[in-house]
């Protein structure tokens, strides 16, 4: 069986299902390029383990999935992260590049992959439960696109401050939700629970709290009871779609979040005002 030994993720292996518990231990990440790298290569290497037929996304700790804020959970300041895919070619790149594979190993694996989502996905968090087969919800949970609208959840954010959602959400918000309700909720950034998603039929389930596991077990069980090569086949037909999607829009979509890093929110323009 192969080995899972990372920094910021969690892994257990255990009857075929892997589960990954996203910025181990505490809901956090002290350094969002060690965990952004990680995510990647872990991704990657479960598509080729035989050992595993279902893999489950979950957040390390109950109320967080996966909410990387700009410069850490309660500052609107910008991040070492962000200060470098601004400052360091090789840092875009590589930021650039490791996005896209943490997209193509969830959607080209042929093993289904369950978002239980324990606690709010924002940002990076939203695209990551939104790129996944099945997506399992706390109803109360918040699975919001919050690169444009940070202000929501970062104390002290401009309301002006934004930049271009670059990791995957002007892919798989209009695959889930039809262009009318993806371009509403990803211009304004409008905090949206599991429980209006659920009901606009855009994820798989929301359940209150005590029920998240219970239901994230139950799909498992009822994967596993499928015939691993036709379910594999299965995903990857229904994806194929999607990833032309992807190939046509994610990497512009990246380049243009990192140009828009660079862009002061508050630069007034040649009339004194923000202008195109």
């Amino acid at each position: 069986m192969a080995e899972y030994d990372f920094q910021q993720l969690g892994v257990r292996v255990a009857d075929q299902v892997a589960v990954v518990e996203l910025l181990w231990p505490d809901g956090r990440s002290p350094d969002k390029q060690v965990g952004h790298h990680e995510l990647a290569t872990c991704l990657t290497r479960m598509r080729g383990d035989d050992d595993i037929r279902v893999l489950v996304l979950k957040g390390a700790v109950d109320g967080t999935f996966y909410a990387p804020f700009t410069g850490g959970e309660h500052s609107a300041e910008p991040s070492r992260f962000k200060k470098g895919v601004m400052s360091d070619p090789e840092h875009l790149y590589r930021a650039l590049q490791e996005t896209q594979q943490i997209m193509d190993a969830i959607t080209r694996m042929e093993k289904p992959v369950i978002a239980m989502v324990n606690g709010n996905a924002l940002g990076l968090g939203a695209s990551l439960a939104m790129a996944c087969d099945f997506i399992v919800a706390d109803e109360e949970a918040f699975i919001t696109d919050i690169h444009l609208a940070n202000h929501h959840f970062v104390p002290g954010a401009a309301t002006s401050t934004g930049i271009v959602p670059g990791d995957g959400g002007v892919v798989f918000w209009p695959a889930q939700l039809g262009l009318v309700k993806a371009k509403e909720f990803l211009m304004t950034g409008r905090p949206v629970t599991a429980r209006t998603l659920a009901d606009l039929n855009a994820i798989t389930k929301a359940v209150p709290a005590s029920e998240l596991q219970a239901a994230v077990d139950g799909y498992v069980r009822e994967l596993l009871a499928r015939p691993a090569w036709a379910l594999g086949w299965t995903k990857l037909t229904i994806n194929k779609r999607l990833r032309a999607d992807l190939e046509l829009t994610l990497d512009a979509s990246a380049a243009l979040e990192a140009l828009s890093m660079r862009v002061r929110d508050d630069y007034p323009g040649p009339r004194g005002k923000q202008t195109l």
